[in-house]
């Protein structure tokens, strides 16, 4: 994980927020997995990034490896077995993504759960946030402030937790981080449950320092939070087997096809150096 740094992080949102608003017109699952593209690689299905992350999400080697998709959904399927298949093969990383936000398939024996489900078991093995309070910050807006090591603050983001918006935030800076994260506003915005295990919020800011709360760019967890926490990912999250991730599967291709269509045309250009206008 990096470190905040204030200027990135208005400089992210302003341009992110525009090719958002320009680019996606849905707010369900699939409006949210569109708009992490855009946010992630500019729409774009191919290559790998200097730092070594693949395709439209920026997906890399300790997610594929979480979810075993090089051994399972990835090989069983579509005979993909590397990252740099993954990165030039679109149903590949449309795949991951359902995998990496529903934690279904188990293609394998290896167990692993969705990003937002990873944040809440972290936050409860190691922070003792119980998942029943932890349940009980979804929906809350809070205010972030970054101080730097003077204690000044240097910047400041206003948030509404949701799982779409910590599923995103996770999927940047970790499930650990934002399981860390959850904790920290807990303690610092909320009352110790009372007898029936309720809370009650008795803050609505937040202090964080700017140290190891960023990507790996310089990005705010926070910042993506925002981007994408108006997000319905309900569908995704409540995917508990085969028959959920094939319908899942199902309506993202149709919602892409043209895209991949295009993609696969494309690469098949470069490949043989036939121009566009020889395509019939």
């Amino acid at each position: 994980m990096g470190n905040v740094n204030w200027s990135t992080t208005e400089n992210f949102y302003a341009g992110k927020s525009i090719i958002i608003n320009n680019n996606v017109s849905r707010n369900d699952w699939i409006g949210f997995l569109d708009a992490l593209g855009w946010m992630e690689n500019s729409g774009q299905y191919g290559g790998v990034s200097a730092a070594s992350y693949a395709g439209i999400y920026q997906v890399g080697d300790k997610q594929l490896a979480y979810n075993d998709f090089l051994n399972g959904v990835g090989k069983q399927l579509l005979g993909v077995t590397t990252k740099s298949e993954v990165a030039t093969n679109p149903l590949a990383q449309e795949l991951a993504a359902i995998v990496e936000f529903s934690g279904v398939p188990k293609a394998t024996t290896k167990s692993f759960v969705s990003d937002y489900s990873a944040v809440r078991a972290n936050a409860q093995q190691y922070n003792d946030l119980s998942n029943a309070i932890f349940d009980q910050l979804i929906g809350k807006t809070i205010t972030i402030n970054y101080t730097d090591a003077n204690g000044q603050i240097v910047g400041t983001d206003t948030i509404t937790l949701t799982a779409a918006g910590i599923s995103a935030a996770a999927h940047l800076v970790g499930t650990g981080k934002m399981a860390d994260v959850m904790t920290m506003i807990y303690n610092q915005c909320f009352s110790l449950p009372d007898a029936n295990g309720n809370v009650i919020q008795t803050s609505s800011t937040a202090t964080f320092s700017t140290e190891g709360f960023a990507d790996g760019n310089g990005v705010a967890f926070s910042t993506y939070v925002k981007l994408m926490q108006n997000y319905d990912i309900t569908p995704m999250l409540n995917a508990n087997s085969l028959t959920d991730f094939n319908q899942l599967t199902k309506d993202l291709i149709i919602y892409r096809k043209d895209k991949i269509i295009n993609y696969m045309i494309a690469k098949k250009q470069e490949r043989t150096g036939v121009k566009p206008s020889k395509i019939i």
